[in-house]
């Protein structure tokens, strides 16, 4: 130690902090924690796509560089999720747009699938859940972007891919130039088109971006012209939108489309029906998932060559169960994921599906993909549930409220995230069961920015991970430790940390909790964030910090503050900046997160935390609930001003907590109940019968050159036939009338390997593969005014080869190769509105 005394003061300083934090690399840390983050430096191009018009009349504007999109000149990261108007009940579509806008989504993206709207040749259908103009007129009422993914192939697990049977019948060179192709996706672009007049963003309409056909990959040139003769099309239709896109990277340095990405935890078209592993949750350089269309034409390359801003297009919000893989995911399966993509440098999130579908019954068919329409995978025929954050029946799942806690945070902080160059470790993780290190990324721009860490993996449990520290090196040559000492990961969880983010006049060096988001409400700003563990914030450049919360504790040296929560702990501090402003910041526990809302009524933001899904249609705030209880307590901050809407109900202030004003919500009267009645059914056709009947339906099934024995897809039809091993259920439907009941939720406790619904007419209107033991049907959606409903559930064969999630494996092997409906569980799904005083 003696060397250093020859240096002057400042010298002994330097040269010590450098010495001490190349010892504490090389001695104490892992090489997967370290990242250089000097070079932060990116050069910028703008104007090199072939684009439309992006001003709208309110003088608003988008664009794109090579590294963003932009709104009003800013850096825009933009969340969107996709919603099909066709597959959705269109009395349903304006709450489900504000509950998907209520979850940070800003664009909603959706195929206009054709044979939905031109059944018969020449006769096109734009009314119901068809009318497409109603759907983007409801989206600009509610300020919601849309982007249009009008084909003329769109896939979407539909038949044919959405090409109407007619148009397979003609033997045309689909999907090529061929003139007589071209004459019909012509003459349909353009229906499309007269929908969308006075919609487009250009006219203050909703509509900024056109997805041309879909996972077409266009690097050959034959492929690249016809790309370009569908675009000519669209824009001849009078298709003029800010962004045209594709879901391909194209030939090299192709500047036509708008280069989208996916990626998908598991892969229900996969042909194997084993557990996968992919690297969907390793944090590293961003790529696209070269499994996506691997069923219809193989492995893809994974690599991105282009220099198109990076924005997802597929980021799975959930997984559809084929025949032969009965995927189920779970919240943290679909939230990692989109974190890692982000850590990874997108710049945009896109979602497929956000919202869950019912595919429409065509006259004489239905509409599913399915091996004998050519495609390797059985569909349900009617159910597109997605297990996505809203659900097929309308209503949110877990994933809704997890992936939120990501979007209030891009929300808010998407401007800075933007501008942020993605950096890794030299040395990254490449395992998928690393049980002593955490995936690490960070993405910085001017040396502040945010630090990604992931220790989840889907079919993985893995543990908790000991001393975890970040350690950034500086283009100065110096190494900061984030935090300043190392903590304890939890196990199967991911997280993002703030680095140098600027709060007002402050720095918030770090916070080992996760920011959530920011309310403007006036006076003091006030900064959100939510952790379960102790929770450590590192301030500069303040002068106090002010809490009544004896949880809160605070060490002051100089400028700097160091305030640490115990575990599992809220709280609420003042920071008083050295220039004498002040903010606030709040901590949640993730249990309180993932209950937050932010509403904004006269331009002050609010935090809701809700034990109710809560969507805001102007200053009219719903909350809904899917439960038997009809009590909703939710939490205020600041102090709201409500009006009651409805004499039905007991609206209460139940007290003051942690700088949060209490309420509940409740029916002044008791609820009217549902119940549902089950009465099993006789086999009255004989054996021989039905099994005919399963052999002719086996025999077309065999004539696919992709029909599996052991796979054969589902048995049950459009038109009701009794088959072999079938268990018959007469369902009926007792339905109380309440005004603050929306509607019920049946949820059918069954076995089998499919359950199928039938109507009065022997119709079928709805089915589900067993994936997990249950399936919830909207009656208001299902039975549309009936009161009962025809059940058939067949039973899952052992030998078959499918794939079923670990968590169901046990009742499969058990139960489901027995048919059996074992009980309706009546839920309703409760609606209550207040007003916001102004």
């Amino acid at each position: 130690m003696a060397i250093f005394f020859i240096y002057e003061k400042y010298k002994k300083i330097i040269l010590l902090n450098s010495i001490l934090s190349i010892f504490t690399l090389t001695a104490f840390s892992q090489p997967y924690y370290t990242i250089d983050i000097s070079n932060q430096s990116y050069s910028i191009k703008e104007n090199f796509l072939k684009m439309g018009s992006n001003f709208a009349p309110n003088g608003n504007t988008l664009s794109y560089n090579n590294r963003y999109l932009t709104k009003n000149g800013k850096p825009w990261f933009p969340i969107m999720g996709e919603m099909h108007f066709g597959r959705t009940n269109y009395l349903d579509w304006e709450s489900s747009i504000l509950k998907m806008k209520a979850c940070g989504i800003e664009i909603i993206s959706t195929y206009i699938i054709w044979n939905f709207h031109e059944v018969n040749e020449g006769a096109f259908d734009w009314t119901a859940n068809n009318d497409l103009t109603t759907f983007l007129q409801l989206c600009k009422k509610h300020n919601m972007f849309v982007w249009l993914r009008i084909g003329p192939w769109s896939h979407a697990e539909i038949r044919y891919g959405g090409f109407p049977d007619w148009l397979i019948n003609k033997k045309l060179a689909l999907r090529t130039n061929d003139t007589a192709y071209l004459h019909y996706t012509k003459r349909f672009i353009k229906e499309q088109a007269k929908q969308v007049t006075g919609l487009l963003f250009k006219e203050g309409g909703p509509v900024i971006g056109v997805q041309i056909e879909n996972e077409l990959d266009f690097k050959k040139e034959a492929d690249f012209k016809h790309m370009l003769t569908l675009k000519k099309q669209a824009i001849d239709a009078g298709f003029d939108v800010p962004f045209y896109s594709a879901f391909e990277q194209g030939v090299d340095s192709q500047n036509e489309f708008l280069y989208t990405i996916g990626g998908y935890p598991d892969s229900p078209w996969n042909q194997g029906t084993k557990k996968l592993f992919k690297t969907l949750y390793f944090i590293k350089p961003l790529e696209k998932d070269s499994d996506i269309g691997a069923d219809l034409f193989g492995k893809r390359d994974s690599i991105i060559t282009n220099i198109h801003p990076k924005i997802g297009a597929e980021i799975a919000g959930g997984l559809q169960s084929t025949y032969h893989r009965r995927i189920v995911t779970t919240p943290l399966d679909i939230a990692a994921a989109a974190v890692t993509r982000v850590a990874g440098g997108l710049n945009g999130l896109g979602y497929y599906m956000f919202h869950g579908g019912i595919n429409p019954v065509g006259a004489n068919n239905t509409l599913e993909e399915t091996r004998l329409t050519g495609y390797p995978n059985d569909l349900a025929r009617i159910d597109y549930d997605f297990h996505a954050p809203i659900t097929s029946m309308g209503v949110t799942d877990n994933a809704y409220n997890e992936l939120k806690l990501l979007h209030l945070f891009i929300k808010d902080f998407g401007t800075e995230l933007a501008q942020c160059k993605a950096f890794f470790p030299k040395q990254m993780i490449k395992t998928h069961n690393s049980n002593d290190t955490v995936q690490v990324g960070v993405r910085i721009h001017d040396n502040a920015g945010f630090i990604f860490l992931n220790n989840y993996q889907r079919n993985i449990q893995l543990p908790a991970v000991e001393n975890v520290q970040i350690h950034l090196l500086q283009s100065s040559g110096t190494i900061e430790h984030i935090p300043t000492s190392s903590f304890i990961f939890p196990a199967n969880s991911y997280l993002i940390l703030p680095y140098n983010l600027k709060l007002e006049t402050a720095v918030l060096k770090y916070a080992t909790a996760q920011p959530l988001c920011k309310l403007k409400n006036g006076k003091n700003n006030t900064y959100v964030f939510f952790s379960d563990e102790l929770s450590e914030f590192l301030f500069t450049n303040v002068a106090a910090i002010e809490s009544s919360q004896s949880v809160v504790r605070v060490n002051m040296e100089n400028d700097t503050a160091r305030i640490q929560i115990p575990k599992n702990k809220s709280a609420f501090f003042k920071v008083i900046t050295k220039d004498k402003k002040a903010f606030e910041v709040i901590l949640l526990t993730k249990a309180e997160a993932l209950k937050a809302n932010k509403i904004v009524s006269s331009d002050k933001e609010y935090l809701i935390l809700a034990d109710a899904t809560v969507y805001q249609n102007d200053e009219i705030i719903n909350f809904e609930k899917l439960d038997q209880k009809p009590l909703v307590r939710f939490d205020v901050y600041p102090e709201i001003d409500f009006n009651v809407l409805d004499n039905n109900i007991v609206f209460q202030k139940i007290g003051y907590k942690n700088n949060f004003w209490g309420y509940s919500i409740k029916p002044k009267n008791s609820i009217a109940i549902a119940k549902a009645h089950v009465e099993k059914l006789s086999n009255n056709v004989p054996l021989e019968t039905m099994q005919q009947s399963q052999d002719s339906i086996i025999t077309v099934y065999s004539k696919s050159k992709r029909f599996i024995t052991n796979q054969p897809g589902s048995l049950h039809q459009y038109k009701f036939l009794d088959l072999p091993n079938q268990v018959k259920y007469n369902i009926s439907f007792d339905i109380g009338n309440n005004d603050l009941v929306k509607d019920w939720i049946a949820k059918f406790n069954y076995q089998g390997d499919v359950l199928a619904l039938y109507n009065a007419s022997n119709q079928l209107v709805y089915d589900q593969y067993m994936d997990k033991g249950s399936c919830d049907i909207r009656l208001g959606y299902i039975i549309k005014g009936k009161k009962s409903l025809m059940a058939q559930v067949l039973p899952m064969k052992l030998e078959n080869n499918i794939y079923v999630e670990d968590a169901y494996q046990q009742p499969r092997r058990e139960a489901w190769t027995k048919a059996a409906i074992n009980s309706i569980y009546m839920l309703p799904i409760y609606n209550y509105k207040l007003a916001i005083k102004n």
